[in-house]
Order: structure tokens, then C-alpha cells, then sequence
């Protein structure tokens, strides 16, 4: 539940949810209670509540001189809409309740609490007041986007960057992941002639995106794991490396918006000294909970 007071004790909003603790899942119905109570008259052209994605980003633009700044920006998706009160007053002792319900897009993407992009979803109270600013109250819905099964068999996975020379694949037994669980798999190295390298290694890898203006990119090593030191490989012969990664319980899902784009990347790499690296990748869908019992 959430409230507010206004002005003082002028206006007070209080919003419910029919399951405040959550989970709420995509396609489910919600049923939320808003009520207004004003001890004063408060003009409006309306007064709405809405079901709301809301996003906050951060973007670089360039000037004239070609240097770079980082700006932050919000934006607001409505994906629902009902006006409470019309345009005109709400009068002193005002005192109702109004009973929403509004489904869940079946493709809602989870929050997110990134280093460059955050984003929830809202039940947001507005009183739109002409030539003042508005009054918002807001409740954030606690949304579990699981895996979808779509991706869930075991395999060898990703694209090697020299398969001439060195054929790699990771081996996972499957792409779909949970928050908290642990990553295991294999590095799979099939050289196809005799090469040494310095390290055998494997990266996960965090990567936020928002494409506006000049663009912004993070890139957050999550983990990362030494293998093996130097090694020799031999053309014609397998070589496997087992690995384990522990997905940290952070609120930072695969997820993709409007706005920007967040995904975990897999990557095992012979690392070459003055040459480039032999490299193979796989991108996980990491869900921020599994689905209802």
C-alpha cells in the first residue's frame, strides 16, 4: 500500500494492491484500491490512474566541439488508463474509493535496477492541475518474468571467433537461467592445428544499452574464472574445462525495452600473448524468479 499527503493534509491518496507482497506474473489480472480524500478543494483538470512501464536511462549526446556529456532521461509507457475524477473541483470532505482492474501485458518485461538504466512497473495516481505542477502518487507492482522453456535443452552453444583454428562451443545445460542459480558448463576447445596459450579462461559478462543520440554502453564483468595457465593444444584432440558461475540476486534480468537493453553474456577465451584471442560466446536468459508453483 502506498500514501500521501498533499499540500499538507490537504489531499490524501492511498493505493492497494490486491497482492502487495506480489509476485504478480505477465497476463495476470490486478485488482488495485485508490483512495482520495480531501480536506480542501483541489482544481483539476482530471484525475486518473494508470498502469504504467517507467524507465530511467542514461544517454551521451556530443556538442559542436565533438566533446561528450551523459544525460539521463525518463520515460513513461501507459498501458492502461481510467480517470477517477473529471475536470473541475474536488471538493473539501471528498472521501471515495475506486476499484481498478487491469491485466498485465503478456510480454511485460521484469524491473530492472541497472548502472545505467532502472526500470518498474507502476499503479501511478495523478491529479493534473492546469498551470501547476501535478500531484503523482505511485505503487510499484512486484513482477516475476520466469524462463519461458523456450530454451531449455542442454547443448553446445555459441559462435568461435577462429573455427579454422580453433572449433570451440560452450557447453550448457541449458540457455535459461534464474537469478541465484549456478551456472555450469563446459569449455569445449577442438583445435585444428597445434597452438599454445597463455590462459584459458571464461567471462560472464552484464551488458546495458540505450541506443539514444550518441549512444551508451556498460559492460559489468560479473564473473570470471582461470581455467587453466599455459597450455598446449594439439590439432585432431578435445579438450574440456569445466566451469561454474553463481548468478548474483541483484535485480539486473535479460530484458529489452524502448528504451535500452540489458544482456548476459557466456564467453570462454584462449588468451594468445601479441595475437589476438580465440574467443566463443553465448548469450543466457537470465529471468528474475521462476514461474508459480
Amino acid at each position: 500500500m502506498a500514501a500521501a499527503l498533499f499540500g499538507g493534509d490537504k489531499v490524501q491518496v492511498h493505493i492497494e494492491l490486491d497482492r502487495p507482497q506480489g509476485p504478480y506474473y505477465p497476463g495476470d489480472v490486478l485488482h488495485a484500491v485508490v483512495t482520495i480524500q480531501s480536506r480542501k478543494q483541489v482544481k483539476v483538470r482530471e484525475v486518473r490512474a494508470g498502469l504504467v512501464f517507467w524507465e530511467r536511462y542514461a544517454y551521451e549526446t556530443r556538442d559542436l566541439d565533438g566533446d561528450r556529456s551523459t544525460s539521463w532521461a525518463t520515460g513513461e509507457l501507459v498501458v492502461a488508463k481510467e480517470v477517477l475524477v473529471g475536470e473541475g473541483t474536488v471538493p473539501a470532505g471528498f472521501n471515495q474509493s475506486f476499484r481498478l482492474t487491469w491485466q498485465l501485458p503478456p510480454d511485460a518485461v521484469p524491473p530492472y535496477t541497472g548502472k545505467i538504466t532502472r526500470n518498474r512497473w507502476l499503479v501511478k495516481v495523478t491529479f493534473d492541475r492546469k498551470l501547476k505542477k501535478d500531484i503523482n502518487e505511485e505503487v510499484e507492482i512486484p513482477l516475476i518474468v520466469p524462463p519461458p522453456g523456450q530454451w531449455a535443452e542442454p547443448g553446445e552453444y555459441g559462435e568461435a571467433s577462429h573455427p579454422d583454428e580453433a572449433d570451440m562451443a560452450l557447453w550448457l545445460p541449458r540457455l535459461e537461467w534464474v537469478e541465484g542459480e549456478t551456472v555450469e558448463g563446459r569449455l569445449l576447445v577442438r583445435p585444428q592445428k597445434d597452438f599454445t596459450v597463455s590462459e584459458v579462461r571464461v567471462e560472464l559478462v552484464r551488458r546495458e544499452h540505450v541506443p539514444r543520440d550518441e549512444g551508451k554502453t556498460e559492460r559489468i564483468v560479473e564473473g570470471k574464472a582461470r581455467l587453466a595457465g599455459k597450455t598446449a593444444f594439439r590439432a585432431n584432440q578435445s579438450y574440456e574445462f569445466p566451469f561454474a558461475f553463481p548468478l548474483p540476486t541483484q535485480g539486473c534480468p535479460s530484458r529489452e525495452t524502448p528504451f535500452s537493453t540489458a544482456a548476459w553474456i557466456l564467453k570462454g577465451i584462449l588468451n594468445r600473448r601479441l595475437r589476438k584471442d580465440f574467443t566463443v560466446q553465448a548469450e543466457l536468459l537470465v529471468c528474475n524468479g521462476p514461474g508459480p508453483a
